[in-house]
Order: C-alpha cells, then sequence, then structure tokens
C-alpha cells in the first residue's frame, strides 16, 4: 500500500519515468499479497498489520486535507521504515533464513531509479533514498549476523578482550 501510494505522490511531483518502477514494484507487491493470501489456508494477519496498513490508507487524506504530496511521502517513508522492523528482528535471529539477494536486487532497482527520476525534489527522492538506506543496514546487518552465528568465536573473542582491559 504504501508503495503505490508514493508512486503517485512522485508522479505528482514531477518525477516522471523514474517513478515507473516504483509503480510496478506495487503491482508486484499487490500480486504477490494476493497469492500469499490465496495460498495460504490460515490467513493470519497480524494487528501490526492491520496497524501499518490502516496508518499507509491515513497518508491518502493527509495528502487530500494539506495539498501537499510531501507530507504523505514522509508519514509513507515512516511508516515503511516501522514496518520493517519485524523483518529486522526475525533476521536478526534467524540470518541464514533471509534471501539476500532480493534485497540487493531491491537496493540496485533503486539506485537505477533513482538515476531516472525526471526532477529531483524531496517529494520525489525522500521514500526510494529511506528504502534504499533501510535495506543497505538490512543486508549489512544480516552479513554480520550470519558471521556471528557461524563463527561464535568472534563474540567470545570480543568479550574476553573487553574484560582483560577492565
Amino acid at each position: 500500500m504504501t508503495t503505490s501510494i508514493a508512486f503517485f505522490a512522485m508522479l505528482s511531483s514531477k518525477g516522471g519515468v523514474g517513478s515507473f518502477s516504483v509503480g510496478v514494484s506495487s503491482l508486484i507487491c499487490f500480486f504477490i499479497a494476493f497469492l500469499a493470501y490465496k495460498k495460504v489456508s490460515h490467513n493470519i494477519i497480524s494487528r501490526s498489520d492491520w496497524f501499518f496498513f490502516t496508518l499507509a490508507l491515513c497518508a491518502i487524506p493527509l495528502w487530500y486535507m494539506t495539498d501537499s504530496a510531501l507530507n504523505a511521502v514522509i508519514l509513507l517513508s515512516v511508516i515503511d521504515t516501522l514496518g520493517f522492523i519485524p523483518t529486522f528482528k526475525k533476521a536478526y535471529y534467524y540470518p541464514f533464513e533471509e534471501k539476500l539477494i532480493f534485497f540487493i536486487i531491491m537496493i540496485i532497482k533503486d539506485m537505477f531509479t533513482l538515476m531516472a527520476l525526471e526532477e529531483y525534489s524531496l517529494t520525489t527522492l525522500l521514500f526510494l533514498v529511506t528504502l534504499n538506506i533501510s535495506t543497505i543496514i538490512f543486508v549489512i546487518m544480516v552479513f554480520v549476523r550470519r558471521r556471528v552465528k557461524s563463527n561464535p568465536c568472534i563474540i567470545q573473542n570480543y568479550t574476553l578482550d573487553k574484560k582483560r582491559k577492565i
């Protein structure tokens, strides 16, 4: 939902052709959500899912009432970042369960999208930059956690060195 609203905000702020990849991403997200809903027989939608969905929908009247796409993009960027927290938490504890290639492709796609924007403004850049920074931090965190989990001596040696200095 956030991606589709951000797409329309970017488009209305003269993002041009560069905003099309955000629109395509939005369609893909809706398609994946539809397939997941159809495939899983015990559709569990958590309270936090409903909370973020409702919050994302609030961006539309905010945009309408303030007549500013930037206000909607700010809210959507915050919502998207907060909505990423459960993924961070899961990946922190189970770093080998994440398929990082998806996130790396997303970073590359967003870099090309940033270069393809026809007009640069806070409205056209904020959502993509926030998403990209969050994703880059996520990928780095997963790499670090994989290394720590596969070699617990890293942490042990670090804590022993700390104790020796004290």
